[in-house]
């Protein structure tokens, strides 16, 4: 699983399309993206795919749950988790949430599980 990296100002998109889960094959087809950064909170997203690679020029949603992990280090030591965000059709398979309390000028890791 790729890493990601976030650093509080600036705004950085990342690039992802390795499976979540080998067991259901969902994937990250469409990236993992951070947003809406302020002095000490930012918007992460992303959008479970059935596959990685294009159906009729189309990369398809599927449900399914995810959450976030987010850590001050490379190596998700002292991680912490957001709750498991259900991916559904009505929300076009993203699943999104705002983390607070992050320090400025800070860099932060996360990965979606």
């Amino acid at each position: 699983m790729k890493n990601h990296l976030l650093k509080i100002l600036p705004l950085l998109f990342v690039i992802s399309c390795n499976p979540v889960s080998n067991t259901a094959k969902i994937y990250l087809g469409q990236g993992i993206m951070s947003g809406e950064i302020t002095s000490n909170s930012a918007i992460l997203q992303s959008r479970l795919t059935l596959t990685d690679s294009l159906i009729n020029n189309d990369l398809p949603g599927i449900e399914g749950f995810a959450k976030f992990e987010i850590a001050n280090d490379a190596d998700f030591t002292n991680s912490t988790y957001t709750e498991f965000i259900g991916a559904i059709a009505a929300n076009d398979f993203i699943i999104k949430k705002k983390i607070s309390g992050l320090k400025t000028n800070s860099k932060y890791y996360y990965r979606v599980w």
